[in-house]
């Protein structure tokens, strides 16, 4: 990783940095070993200056999953936006799902990860993890389900995908790569595609 100059981050640009390249820095060291010192370092800043802006670890990995579940949950409203047959926009969700926790591994290891809010300190988390749940929802809403029924589903919906992608991310499932994942998946994922579908009859 490039060392930047201390001098290059003008007032509020050095938030914006530590954001930018603390998913990197956890890819390479791992979640556990990665410190606010550490990235600071990477960044040719004082830890102090990183601590203007996040008072520990916590606060900085919170601001990574705010972040991170805006634009999971805007790319899975999209997703079930772009088909007609609600078994198409299912699959379409699938695959949006599973590309993305892919595409940003470090980003979607601390969104479901240790949860950061145990101390409800960040309500704000809370509801972004919420509007997550609510664009996969979207896709039973329109039905006659009940609230508890819609939101049953998509959490089936929503284990499925989460612990394929943990078996790809693990190398319990192989795959050469991101396509080939994603093949897979539009495979497995077809009986409970008709599972799902079964009950919209």
């Amino acid at each position: 990783m490039s060392v930047k100059s201390k001098s290059t981050y003008h007032h509020g640009d050095l938030r914006k940095a530590l954001l930018r390249e603390a998913p990197g820095c956890i890819a390479e060291q791992g979640l556990d070993k990665f410190t606010l010192r550490g990235l600071a370092r990477d960044l040719g800043v004082t830890h102090g200056a990183v601590y203007k802006h996040f008072a520990d670890k916590r606060e900085l990995l919170v601001a990574l999953a705010l972040s991170g579940h805006e634009d999971f949950a805007a790319t899975l409203r999209d997703a079930a936006t772009r088909d007609q047959g609600v078994e198409d926009r299912i699959r379409s969700v699938a695959r949006a799902y599973v590309r993305w926790a892919l595409a940003n591994d470090s980003l979607y290891q601390i969104m479901f990860g240790p949860r950061l809010n145990e101390d409800g300190r960040h309500p704000k988390l809370e509801e972004a993890i919420e509007e997550t749940f609510r664009a996969v929802e979207a896709l039973f809403e329109q039905q006659s389900f009940s609230k508890t029924r819609v939101r049953h589903l998509s959490v089936s919906l929503m284990t499925q995908l989460h612990g394929y992608c943990d078996l790809v991310r693990l190398r319990r499932i192989r795959v050469r790569d991101a396509k080939a994942a994603e093949t897979y998946l539009m495979q497995s994922i077809e009986p409970l595609v008709r599972g799902l579908c079964a009950e919209l009859d």
